[in-house]
């Protein structure tokens, strides 16, 4: 390996871990909203919604819950999940630091498709906005972007040259 390989690897590293941290912010602030509209489902209070104001109205519809839990508590639980699966993947050692990425883009990739549909429900089933719910969609959207870079740039998932 020459010089500028190693130092390519080395700046491709600190990138990598770089991208493994940028992925905390979106998951607290996700963990933010869907904490606080998790307290508005139990505690009954009146969400605050700003712009279009909907989100009394999808917070009170049937879709607000999935097995009697609120969307949002399963929302947290995810949130909480990513968040610990981004502090084994940099802090842990051997395959589960290398899984923890993958890991981390599935449940990223699953919450990204659930809250596509929830705002599909909202345009044609509720026909409200709720701005929290899309803020939490595009949290998880950063959150699968900032890990498909991470793993892009982590060069863990490459085949291995063969060496002929």
């Amino acid at each position: 390996m020459t010089g500028q390989q190693a130092e390519a690897g080395r700046r491709s590293a600190r990138l990598a871990l770089l991208l493994q941290w940028a992925v905390v912010p979106p998951t607290l602030a996700g963990m933010g909203v869907s904490a606080y509209l998790t307290f508005v489902h139990f505690s009954g209070v009146p969400v605050y919604c700003s712009g279009a104001g909907g989100c009394h109205v999808v917070q009170a519809s049937e879709y607000a819950t999935l097995l009697g839990a609120p969307v949002a508590l399963l929302g947290f639980v995810l949130y909480a999940a990513i968040l610990g699966a981004t502090f084994v993947g940099i802090r842990g050692g051997g395959w589960v630091a290398d899984a923890a990425p993958v890991l981390i883009f599935g449940m990223a990739l699953s919450g990204v498709g659930y809250s596509g549909y929830l705002t599909w429900l909202e345009i044609y089933r509720i026909y409200a906005i709720c701005a929290w719910c899309v803020t939490s969609a595009c949290l998880l959207t950063a959150i699968l972007l900032i890990d498909s870079a991470q793993m892009a740039v982590s060069g863990r998932w490459r085949a291995e040259p063969s060496g002929e």
